[in-house]
């Protein structure tokens, strides 16, 4: 069981696939900055957040480089496409 580090000071959280939530102070939920799917829930409550950290499937991390790092790689590895003005967008 990992010690739970103040969210002020560690406001991320990574899991084994490099997808990142940022602490919400003024809502005390997470939301996910990674890429989502289409209709996906981005937003985690800080519960469920604590408990997948204490079972060692989340790791907490300061807004440092590293952090800032795996955020970009995965946008930049993430295809997206939309529609506007009737036209496909990618």
């Amino acid at each position: 069981m990992q010690k739970l580090k103040k969210f002020d000071f560690f406001e991320y959280v990574v899991d084994k696939h490099n997808n990142v939530w940022k602490y919400i102070k003024s809502k005390d939920h997470f939301i996910k900055v990674t890429p989502w799917k289409d209709g996906e829930d981005r937003r985690m409550n800080r519960f469920q957040i604590e408990n997948l950290i204490n079972i060692g499937k989340l790791v907490q991390m300061k807004g440092k480089p590293r952090v800032y790092e795996i955020i970009n790689e995965r946008w930049d590895n993430d295809e997206r496409s939309w529609e506007y003005n009737g036209m496909l967008l990618k």
